[in-house]
């Protein structure tokens, strides 16, 4: 080894015992001046005391409490702060239905701004809440008119918005929103928030206009089957059509084993796979039965191996019945 290998190591050595800064206390045994003292970094020598869980409670930020001010002609500025959104949120509560128009009315213009407002859209799902159908008319014709509906169904908060419309629209405004997303509905289904706006309109049954977009989300159970959004639409349709359209989806979930068992051992659909068994019968039923229970990849899964045990827990009360 060259006798110089270490020079570089010396002179940086010898500066630092020849400095008294108080900054080489912090370095490490072996590089620290033999003069200089360690800091001691331990709670009580560095004036830390550890706080009590009572203490963390007491100093962590505290909730907003409502004073109750008046939001008459600053809706919007409010609805869009943090603690502005709560007091408008609470002159809604206390509002009478004429007031309630009142203060809608001044969200007019910025329904899409609201909607995709983390503090906003509470407000605005407020109002719909509170409007009569009719008063809401205006809300559906700013998302309508700039073709909005869809962007707001994929949104974090706007897939809120569409839910609350779904929920408090007359028969005639749901037909319209139901031909706006019928098109798409299949995409949308397999979108994080817009699986949401889909299963709420699957729960629309009642409302013989959504009958296309569940079709059409019948004739896209390949797109659903093997997406871990559309799986769970699946679930939901296989809950909540009417029979004879669980029915006729189920026979078509039933013609791919390879999409049947996708389904069974995903953490979305294995209620539907559980459903294609209770809907079909006959041969159809124990053909769908025999894919469960013969398929090794079931027992590879949480889901797939609760199946095939509720399966074969129905199969020993039919044998015990019998």
């Amino acid at each position: 080894m060259s006798p110089f290998a270490s020079f570089p190591v010396r002179v940086l050595k010898a500066r630092l015992e020849a400095t008294d800064g108080a900054w080489t206390a912090y370095l490490p045994d072996g590089v620290r001046p033999k003069n200089i003292n360690p800091i001691d970094f331990s709670s009580k020598q560095m004036g830390l005391t550890s706080p009590s869980p009572g203490k963390l409670e007491a100093s962590s930020k505290p909730e907003y409490q409502v004073k109750g001010v008046c939001v008459a002609g600053k809706v919007w500025p409010l609805a869009q702060d943090p603690q502005g959104c709560r007091e408008v949120q609470f002159a809604i509560d206390s509002a009478d239905e004429v007031e309630v128009v009142t203060l809608a009315k001044e969200l007019e213009g910025h329904i899409w701004e609201a909607t995709c407002c983390p503090h906003a859209n509470h407000v605005l799902q407020k109002l719909l809440e509170q409007l009569q159908p009719q008063d809401l008319q205006f809300v559906l014709g700013e998302l309508l008119s700039g073709g909005l509906l869809l962007q707001a169904s994929k949104h974090k908060y706007g897939c809120r918005i569409v839910q609350r419309l779904l929920e408090r629209c007359q028969a005639e405004q749901v037909q319209l929103l139901v031909s706006i997303l019928t098109p798409q509905a299949a995409f949308v289904a397999c979108h994080p928030y817009g699986n949401y706006v889909i299963q709420k309109l699957l729960r629309c049954c009642h409302v013989k206009e959504a009958k296309p977009l569940r079709k059409a989300l019948q004739e896209g159970v390949q797109s659903l089957g093997h997406d871990p959004y559309g799986t769970a639409v699946l679930s939901c349709a296989m809950q909540t059509l009417p029979f004879d359209e669980r029915v006729e989806l189920a026979r078509a979930l039933a013609q791919d084993t390879e999409l049947l068992v996708d389904l069974a051992c995903s953490r979305h659909g294995h209620q539907a796979a559980k459903a294609v068994v209770d809907v079909l019968t006959g041969q159809e039923q124990q053909s769908a039965i025999q894919v469960f229970t013969m398929n090794p990849k079931l027992q590879l899964s949480r889901q797939g191996r609760l199946l095939v045990s509720e399966l074969k827990c129905a199969r020993q009360s039919r044998t015990a019945g019998a």
